[in-house]
């Protein structure tokens, strides 16, 4: 698939929703996960929040059937839990606020009402589709960090 191609279905789905996961599919004995994680992730960095997941489809008894590497770097929004007391770092606007829930699970659900996630035939709906467990969403939204203390 050509780049132009790529930019013309973003673009359709763009009309659709405003979640549109972005991806690349890559051969893993050309970049193991590792590395690509190295490659997005500097050194002196190492300390931000990121993240690289690894996963097999439901089912498969061999776990190198069917695996996708998620990596994520940077985020926009950071969502950090401890206990009842959660902080949301939105680095996008340079602001920081925290508060006192029953269940740290509504603010991220809260966070994602107005998102419209877009499913693509090239990816799991894991990937596109917004579940409301932490890896999920971490793995739905590469831009977003969820850490828990």
């Amino acid at each position: 698939m050509s780049v132009s191609d790529e930019l013309e279905k973003f673009v359709e789905a763009s009309k659709k929703g405003n979640l549109i996961p972005l991806f690349r599919s890559i051969f893993s004995d050309h970049l193991t996960p590792v590395l690509a994680y190295r490659c997005l992730v500097k050194e002196d960095d190492r300390d931000a929040p990121s993240f690289l997941f690894e996963s097999v489809e439901p089912g498969s008894n061999d776990s190198n059937v069917g695996r996708y590497s998620v990596i994520g770097a940077q985020p926009s929004i950071e969502i950090v839990a401890k206990e009842n007391m959660v902080t949301i770092m939105d680095h996008r606007e340079g602001c920081r606020t925290e508060e006192i829930v029953e269940d740290p699970m509504t603010v991220p659900r809260r966070i994602m009402e107005g998102w419209t996630p877009q499913l693509l035939d090239e990816l799991p709906e894991a990937f596109c589709g917004c579940r409301c467990t932490v890896l999920t969403l971490v793995l739905c939204i590469g831009n977003i960090g969820i850490w828990s203390a």
